[in-house]
C-alpha cells in the first residue's frame, strides 16, 4: 500500500529486524538513499536505504527502531543521498553525524549542500605513514 505525503512516496513496513526495516512495494528506489521513517504518532526519523532487490528496499534507521509498528509505520524516499548544508556557518559549531546543532544554537544554513558519504579513497594512491601507527 503506497500513500502520497509531500514530494515523497510513502510505502508499508513488511518486517523489522533491529536496527532495519524491510519496505516492500517500492518503485524507483535506489542504494545510499535517503529515507523518511513516519511513525503513526507523526513523528519522523531519517534512514538510508543499505539495499533494493525488486521491489524490497532494506532501510537502516538511524533513530532506532523502538516503537514502530509495522502495520502503522510508512517510508518515504526522497530520490537523494542524504546531504548536509555547507559553508562558514559550521566554525565553531557543535553537531551530529545528521548535521543538526547539539549546542543549542539555530539550524546551520548554507547556500550549497554536500552529500554526507564522500568520495571513497584510493588507497594505492595515499602516502602511507612513515610512523607506525599505534592504537
Amino acid at each position: 500500500m503506497t500513500a502520497s505525503w509531500g514530494q515523497v512516496e510513502y510505502s508499508g513496513v513488511h518486517e523489522i529486524r533491529g536496527p532495519l526495516i524491510v519496505v516492500r512495494g517500492v518503485a524507483g528506489v535506489g542504494w545510499d538513499e535517503s529515507a523518511e521513517v513516519r511513525l503513526d504518532s507523526g513523528e519522523v526519523r531519517a534512514g538510508l536505504v543499505l539495499e533494493v532487490d525488486r521491489d524490497l528496499a532494506v532501510v537502516q534507521v538511524m533513530e532506532g527502531t523502538d516503537g514502530l509498528d509495522p502495520g502503522r509505520t510508512r517510508v518515504g524516499f526522497t530520490g537523494d543521498v542524504v546531504r548536509i548544508p555547507v559553508g562558514d556557518g559550521w566554525l565553531g559549531r557543535s553537531c551530529d553525524g545528521r548535521g543538526s546543532p547539539r549546542d543549542g544554537g539555530p539550524p546551520i544554513l548554507g547556500r550549497t549542500s554536500a552529500r554526507v558519504t564522500g568520495r571513497p579513497i584510493n588507497p594505492t594512491l595515499r602516502e602511507p605513514p612513515r610512523d607506525p601507527v599505534l592504537t
